[in-house]
């Protein structure tokens, strides 16, 4: 654990092309010997640091979390969806790892470990989305599924803007909000056919 916490703290500092196995080392108080004794290098550790990063975020922003606080799922959709976005905004290494080289991430995020986790906490999210739609809370022509990956990508999307906000200004409440509502305007039980059952034809 000293030496993740040590090379969360280096690359988070530096970032990680910066970062060298000496670094690490020297900020764990141990000797570059003993980083290579428990890891595979420099590599190594990111996948570990990664793999503790990704499980630590679903543990504090999952919609399991959110369901046990919340009474409906659309509330804990929008709860997941905003701590989420507060993970990132609070944890400098996130956005670290989000600035390393895309072949190196994609490589880290095709590993069996994350890989798991992640498809673990997906799965979760869809089979709270079919509950929902059987309870008629969201629409019933909706694919869970579909459902799951728009909500992932909104999630990505918003943290994506967060760290690169040249664009978007997701520090804007109001903007979160409001894609939020968005999403919720076209999933939500029987929200779709609104226009049309007031004005008695089509919007």
């Amino acid at each position: 654990m000293r030496l993740l916490d040590a090379a969360g703290h280096c690359i988070a500092a530096a970032g990680f092309s910066k970062t060298t196995v000496e670094d690490i080392a020297s900020h764990a108080g141990v000797s570059k010997g003993i980083v290579y004794h428990h890891f595979d290098g420099k590599d190594g550790l990111l996948e570990a640091l990664i793999t503790k990063l990704t499980t630590d975020w679903i543990e504090v922003s999952g919609l399991d979390v959110w369901i046990e606080r919340t009474e409906s799922l659309e509330d804990a959709i929008a709860g997941m969806l905003r701590g989420s976005l507060e993970y990132a905004r609070t944890h400098p290494l996130v956005q670290a790892l989000f600035q390393l080289d895309p072949i190196v991430a994609r490589g880290l995020g095709s590993t069996e470990s994350i890989k798991r986790i992640t498809d673990e906490a997906h799965d979760r999210v869809v089979a709270a989305i079919s509950s929902g739609i059987d309870r008629g809370e969201l629409r019933g022509d909706l694919d869970a599924g579909l459902v799951a990956d728009v909500v992932r990508m909104i999630d990505m999307a918003l943290i994506d803007h967060l760290l690169t906000p040249e664009w978007i200004d997701v520090s804007d409440e109001r903007f979160v909000d409001t894609c939020i509502e968005v999403l919720f305007r076209g999933i939500g039980g029987g929200r779709a056919d609104a226009g049309c059952d007031e004005a008695g034809d089509e919007r």
